[in-house]
């Protein structure tokens, strides 16, 4: 048995975490303070469905964990290391989450996760040459925070010459290019 999930948040229709639960719990991702969750589900059994239940509503308060600091990815030849700090009051933290996607000019597609419990991550198996975002998120017992990252990496490119040529022109008084 599975559950369909009805939600909405702050009167908007959730979309982004809505649908189908395969347990009697729905998380929300990313929720917070503040917002306020209405949600409704109903039983499917195969080609079965109950009717939706009433619908509950709750404010949210998380006790979410902080961000991860300092993070700083290297591509390898055929994946990524990456490490970073801990935040500050990190005791309650119990996992840190690697999000990647493909992260091109004309679309970006998520490709997964790994879970760490520690600095550093090192992720392989991934394209050569193909172009990556890295988003690092905290989990504990509550859930887990909001993401941090969003930096880009491409496996098998090496690292990047230093730049050359570099030049500053004094524009007028308040502007530098």
């Amino acid at each position: 048995m599975s559950y369909d999930v009805q939600a909405t948040v702050n009167g908007e229709t959730a979309t982004f975490s809505a649908g189908t639960a395969e347990t009697n719990r729905w998380d929300s991702q990313w929720p917070l303070d503040g917002w306020k969750y209405t949600v409704s589900v109903r039983a499917v059994a195969g080609n079965i469905r109950s009717a939706y239940t009433s619908s509950v509503s709750a404010v949210a308060t998380p006790e979410l964990p902080p961000p991860p600091a300092n993070i700083n990815i290297q591509p390898t030849s055929n994946g990524v290391r990456i490490t970073w700090d801990a935040p500050p009051n990190s005791g309650s933290i119990v996992e840190y989450n690697v999000l990647y996607w493909d992260w091109e000019w004309d679309h970006c597609m998520y490709i997964g996760g790994a879970a760490f419990k520690s600095s550093p991550a090192i992720i392989t198996d991934m394209i050569p040459g193909r172009n990556y975002a890295f988003f690092l998120v905290t989990w504990n017992q509550n859930g887990q925070g909001l993401p941090e990252g969003g930096m880009a990496a491409v496996p098998g490119a090496g690292t990047p010459p230093i730049p050359s040529g570099l030049k500053v022109n004094s524009n007028d008084p308040t502007t530098v290019q």
